[in-house]
C-alpha cells in the first residue's frame, strides 16, 4: 500500500474516532440537559405551589388582622363610654372579658392620657406597634409570595436554558450522525466541524448553568 493510501486511511480512521467521541459526548450531554430541564421544571412548579399557598395564607392573615382591628375599634368605643361614665364594674368587665390581652397595653396607654386630661380616642388604633403586630404575619406571607414567585421564575428560566442547550447537543448529534452518509472527506470534515462547534457551544452553556 502506498504512503498516500496509508495517510488517507489514517485520516479516515481519525474522522471515525472523532465522530464516535462527538456522538458519545453529545448523547450524554443531551441526556444530562434533558434531566436538568425536567428537574428545574419540577422546582419551578414546587415554588409556584408555595407562592400560591403563601398567597392564600397572606389573604387569610390580612383578613384576620382587619377583623381584629374592627373588633378592637368596637371595644374601644364601648370602653371609652364606660370610662366617661366612670362605671368601674363595666370597665373591669371589658378589661377581663372582652379586651384582648395583646390590646390591653394600648388601652392602658389611653387611660394614662385620659388621666392627664385628654379624652381623644381617634389615635388609639393608630399605634404603630399595634398595627405592626397585627399585620406582621400578613407581611411575612406576602414576602414569601414574592420570594417564591421569583424562585419559580428563575427555575423556569433555567429549565428553558437547559432545554435550549439540549437542542444544541441534538444538533451536534445529527451532524455527527450523518457523517458516515457522505463519501467525500471534505464534507465529512465540515460536518464534524459543525458538530464540534455546536458541542462546544452547548458545553459552554452547561458550564454556566446551575445544577438542580
Amino acid at each position: 500500500m502506498s504512503r498516500d493510501a496509508d495517510g488517507l486511511d489514517e485520516r479516515g480512521r481519525l474522522l471515525e474516532v472523532v465522530t464516535v467521541v462527538i456522538l458519545g459526548v453529545a448523547t450524554v450531554a443531551s441526556a444530562w440537559c434533558a434531566f436538568q430541564s425536567s428537574r428545574w421544571n419540577d422546582r419551578s412548579d414546587d415554588d409556584a405551589r408555595i407562592a400560591t399557598d403563601a398567597r392564600v395564607e397572606q389573604s387569610r392573615l390580612y383578613s384576620k388582622a382587619t377583623t381584629t382591628i374592627v373588633y378592637d375599634s368596637n371595644i374601644v368605643i364601648a370602653y371609652a363610654a364606660a370610662v366617661a361614665d366612670e362605671n368601674d364594674k363595666l370597665i373591669e368587665f371589658y378589661r377581663t372579658k372582652l379586651v384582648r390581652p395583646e390590646f390591653l397595653p394600648i388601652i392602658d396607654e389611653w387611660r394614662t392620657s385620659v388621666a392627664s386630661g385628654s379624652t381623644d380616642v381617634t389615635n388609639l388604633l393608630e399605634n404603630e406597634e399595634y398595627l405592626a403586630s397585627l399585620f406582621k404575619g400578613s407581611q411575612e406571607a406576602e414576602q414569601q409570595v414574592i420570594n417564591a414567585t421569583a424562585d419559580a421564575t428563575t427555575a423556569g428560566e433555567y429549565a428553558n436554558d437547559y432545554l435550549l442547550t439540549t437542542l444544541f447537543m441534538a444538533s451536534a448529534l445529527f451532524f455527527a450522525g450523518v457523517v458516515s452518509s457522505f463519501k467525500v472527506r471534505s464534507a465529512k470534515g465540515m460536518l464534524l466541524l459543525g458538530a464540534m462547534f455546536l458541542l462546544a457551544l452547548g458545553a459552554a452553556r452547561i458550564a454556566g448553568l446551575p445544577i438542580a
